[in-house]
């Protein structure tokens, strides 16, 4: 009898054991995984500026934590909480789970803060930077009009022509058009994200098919050329 008490014992203290093994992973992994998510999120508050494109970037993620900031608090308060189930149920806390508790309590404390001062940033400087964004994207466009209008020209039309230059000279276009493209793709989605304005990537999708016909463009066939253009007169028709 005594023998099977004992047993009972040691099974008993081995199952408290590995429950406190699983309270003090899950604590450790919980508090180091939220650890890096809000340092993550610092890193893009500390660094918003007025550039166009850091500016829109810290507005999307703003918006994105002002919406979890209720569940991330709730998982500082577990992993909290499952630190004082072993305080109270176990042993007080080591020295490096102390450590560990003291930088996650600094860090979230930090993200409220900087969520806060983001957020108040971005409010005082949206009229501006809606205004900004607007006149870099005409620029960007007229941009882009002016390089279609470039390779839409008779002379790419005329076998005449030095075959070579001509291969070389649509290659450059092709480079600019690309880089033109790049661009607007970047300030589409500024304007969605700063300005309510829908993205319409599926058009990009389709320019970026034309681009790609584009660059395999040789002396003679303009058609390629004439149905870019065409595009981005139908872009423009939807986009501003």
């Amino acid at each position: 009898m005594c023998h099977y008490g004992h047993a009972r014992g040691c099974g008993l203290a081995a199952i408290l054991r590995d429950i406190l093994n699983l309270l003090t992973s899950e604590v450790a992994e919980k508090s180091n995984s939220l650890i890096y998510e809000l340092s993550q999120a610092l890193e893009i508050f500390r660094d918003v500026s007025t550039e166009i494109s850091s500016f829109s970037y810290c507005a999307d993620k703003v918006a994105q934590f002002k919406m979890k900031k209720h569940e991330l608090a709730e998982q500082v308060e577990h992993v909290r909480s499952l630190h004082e189930v072993i305080r109270m149920n176990y042993r007080p806390q080591t020295v490096e789970e102390q450590k560990l508790n003291s930088k996650l309590t600094d860090t979230w404390d930090m993200f409220q803060h900087f969520l806060k001062a983001s957020a108040e940033f971005l409010s005082s400087h949206l009229s501006s930077m809606s205004g900004s964004l607007e006149q870099s994207f005409q620029a960007c466009y007229k941009e882009a009009e002016d390089l279609i209008v470039a390779c839409s020209s008779t002379r790419y039309q005329d076998p005449s022509q030095d075959l070579t230059l001509t291969l070389r000279d649509l290659g450059s276009l092709h480079r600019k058009v690309c880089s033109v493209l790049s661009k607007l793709r970047e300030f589409s989605h500024s304007r969605q994200v700063l300005l309510g304005k829908v993205r319409i990537s599926c058009l990009f999708c389709v320019l970026s098919l034309h681009v790609h016909n584009f660059s395999g463009l040789t002396c003679g066939h303009s058609p390629r050329a004439t149905t870019l253009s065409t595009s981005f007169h139908f872009l423009r028709a939807h986009v501003l």
